[in-house]
């Protein structure tokens, strides 16, 4: 059992070698020579099947990593009510909102 650090996943896994239908093409054509092939398998994932491992990581060093890739982000809206009103009428006119809808956003907007 070796554990392994998935890019993809952000855990520690037991990385695995799949075998998969080239594999079972391989034994057909080549009888047992196949066997050769099989140490130089990528291990991948289990979770996601992906072969983008490294060594495993500590608690600590997934838990920055985790910190780092999900930090809040400032959402900035855009004042200019004059765009919005734009955006409003563009989304009446294609039919995505009804008439009324564009006269609450519009009130909100310019009240």
């Amino acid at each position: 059992m070796t554990m392994k650090y998935c890019s993809v996943c952000q855990k520690n896994v037991d990385a695995k070698v799949k075998i998969g239908i080239g594999s079972f093409i391989a034994i057909i054509f080549t009888g047992l020579f196949w066997l050769l092939a099989l140490p130089f398998y990528s291990k991948r994932c289990p979770i996601c099947e992906n072969s983008h491992i490294g060594p495993p990581k500590s608690d600590n060093e997934i838990r920055k990593i985790n910190q780092a890739n999900y930090a809040p982000t400032q959402v900035v809206h855009a004042s200019d009510p004059i765009t919005q009103l734009e955006k409003l009428a563009k989304l009446k006119d294609s039919g995505a909102i009804t008439e009324e809808e564009y006269q609450i956003q519009k009130s909100r907007l310019l009240g």
